[in-house]
């Protein structure tokens, strides 16, 4: 199930380790933040890692990081539009099948919602702990052709 927000063009997304799309209207952490408990931790982790870090909640520095990576780790995949360089980064935990299918079925969702804006030169950068592949959205739609 893809949750959409808004008919706008969205440059953010995490996918859940079930598949799910879930679109991010501002930033990740904020997304997590607001419904900690989607994410399989309570706003009290969310907490302490920025208590540790000393940091205001929400602010994009360490804390932030930490747990970006502990939820990657737990299998989510996090995806940014990076307009200064016109590609997308998606931040996985392995690019395994299970993965690779979860991309799959995003690259088809935003191919479907704007078909004009990616073309066979849109490029995702896919950065796990064991490789970094580049891929154009219309070949990871074409099954990672």
């Amino acid at each position: 199930m893809i949750k959409s927000e808004s008919i706008q063009m969205v440059e953010a997304f995490w996918i859940s380790p079930k598949g799910e799309i879930i679109e991010v209207p501002d930033k990740h952490i904020l997304t997590v933040i607001s419904d900690p408990s989607k994410f399989g931790i309570t706003i009290k982790d969310i907490d302490a890692e920025y208590r540790g870090e000393k940091e205001e909640m929400g602010s994009e520095k360490n804390a932030r990081l930490k747990i970006i990576k502990r939820l990657v780790g737990n299998g989510w995949i996090r995806l940014r539009f990076h307009p200064r360089s016109a590609l997308w980064t998606a931040n996985v935990p392995a690019i395994n099948e299970r993965n690779k299918r979860h991309l799959i079925r995003w690259a088809n969702h935003m191919l479907k919602i704007s078909p004009k804006k990616f073309t066979l030169c849109d490029v995702v950068n896919i950065d796990a702990l064991d490789k970094r592949i580049s891929i154009t959205i219309n070949d990871i739609a074409r099954e990672f052709g």
